[in-house]
């Protein structure tokens, strides 16, 4: 059973240096629709999308303006992004 963790934990730190090895610089642009949207379609689309009648809480994420001027995203600044506060 130790050894199942034990092999578990060491997967894991791998996997967090291979993805921060490949974390992009500061002067690189994001793409929105490349990098940001898919994220935002496997998990908040269902609920927050264009469908005006189904979606919820008023707040749709499918598009980044709907998104930036409802302040669920704050470009630059995560620590204002009320979508990563929740």
């Amino acid at each position: 059973m130790i050894r199942r963790h034990t092999v578990a934990l060491t997967g894991l730190v791998w996997v967090s240096l291979l993805a921060s090895s490949q974390v992009r610089s500061d002067d690189a642009e994001i793409d929105f629709n490349r990098e940001i949207r898919p994220i935002l379609a496997e998990n908040c689309f269902y609920c927050h999308r264009q469908d005006g009648n189904k979606r919820k809480g008023d707040l749709r994420l499918d598009q980044r303006d709907a998104a930036v001027d409802s302040q669920a995203i704050v470009p630059f600044d995560t620590s204002a992004s009320v979508l990563l506060q929740r």
